[in-house]
């Protein structure tokens, strides 16, 4: 447990000396990395259906202003500023706010289990992210909320270009 608790401190720090830009694009790579234990369980489970998103079906006009748009701001509002505010208020810690934080996010994502396991890993992230600008000053929902879209953004053209 030390060193895992070690590795998040250097982590960190690493992180807080970021720009904003350079760490909403090391968050993003993170939000893929984070969700490759999920994935990988969900191809090893044949059975196991990963799902998501309805509105794909609607067309590329309602993905992007759904997925692109309007998800990440009420999202990044629900569950990571107001929930992470919340919590800190409330005198819990840090980790326990991200995790939860993270948690809410991947409970409002129940499309499926393998997608609640998805998203749970990339709430961290997000929640890591919103803490990481916080900490520093920064613009912690703008910097989170975007971090959100760019991913989203990407998995749209990802089933666009799929379809």
């Amino acid at each position: 447990m030390k060193t895992i608790e070690r590795y998040w401190v250097s982590s960190v720090a690493w992180a807080t000396k970021l720009p904003s830009l350079p760490l909403m694009l090391v968050a993003l790579l993170l939000t893929y990395v984070a969700t490759a234990p999920a994935l990988v369980l969900a191809l090893a489970k044949s059975d196991l259906s990963i799902g998501g998103p309805e509105f794909v079906k609607h067309g590329l006009g309602p993905m992007i202003l759904i997925g692109c748009l309007i998800a990440p701001v009420l999202e990044t509002a629900v569950n990571q500023w107001a929930c992470i505010r919340l919590l800190n208020r409330f005198g819990c810690g840090t980790a326990t706010a991200i995790v939860v934080s993270a948690l809410f996010f991947g409970l409002g994502h129940t499309y499926s289990l393998a997608y609640v396991l998805v998203t749970f890993n990339i709430g961290l992230v997000l929640a890591a992210t919103f803490v990481i600008e916080d900490r520093r000053g920064g613009s912690p929902f703008l910097v989170t909320m975007a971090v959100h879209a760019m991913r989203n953004g990407m998995t749209t053209v990802y089933y666009a270009l799929s379809v």
